[in-house]
């Protein structure tokens, strides 16, 4: 648990400091857009390469223990999102992803979907049938436990599903694939 909370005031400080360089941009902005549209534009920006980077960052000491080969794809896309909301579900994702992954590989990126952003983590683990993903999702429901996800309390997907579910983020099982699983929580884009 400690571990968890560490994992977060991390991300919030480096959303805050994110957000801290780009407010005075943010501003001259919306500065710029009142003058010459005559009204504020009002809505956030959130760059996903930026939150991206930091979770990379922050789970990359853990797959290189475990081995894995973690990467993640660089964006250019910005989010309406809440920061916090956005490092709270995709850390949940990828601390999964690696805690299920005995060998190969995790990938986080993000990409346009459907006039949005969708935040995906691909991995080589051993996958989740369409049924045990929707039993995953229910914070009481837990999966039987294997050899490989011996330990924790197995609450990650539910979270996630709970966070996406009070925003009315999309969160899917990306089709099957021939070994490991794909998640996706889709948001709202930015320009």
């Amino acid at each position: 648990r400690q571990q968890i909370e560490n994992t977060f005031g991390y991300l919030e400080k480096l959303v805050s400091g994110h957000l801290a360089a780009s407010a005075s941009q943010l501003s001259a902005n919306k500065t710029a857009a009142t003058s010459t549209a005559g009204q504020e534009t009002g809505r956030g920006e959130l760059k996903l390469g930026a939150v991206l980077s930091g979770i990379h960052e922050m789970f990359l000491p853990d797959a290189r223990e475990k081995g894995l080969d973690f990467r993640f794809v660089n964006s250019s896309l910005q989010s309406d999102a809440d920061p916090l909301e956005v490092m709270r579900i995709v850390s949940n994702l990828v601390a999964n992803a690696i805690k299920y992954t005995p060998q190969g590989k995790v990938l986080l990126g993000a990409r346009r979907h459907g006039g949005k952003v969708r935040i995906e983590v691909h991995d080589t683990g051993p996958g989740m049938s369409a049924a045990q993903f929707e039993q995953a999702k229910l914070r009481s429901q837990r999966l039987a436990k294997t050899s490989v996800n011996g330990s924790g309390e197995g609450y990650g997907l539910s979270i996630v599903s709970e966070l996406a579910a009070r925003r009315g983020y999309e969160f899917a099982r990306i089709a099957d694939r021939d070994r490991g699983f794909s998640v996706g929580v889709t948001f709202p884009a930015q320009g």
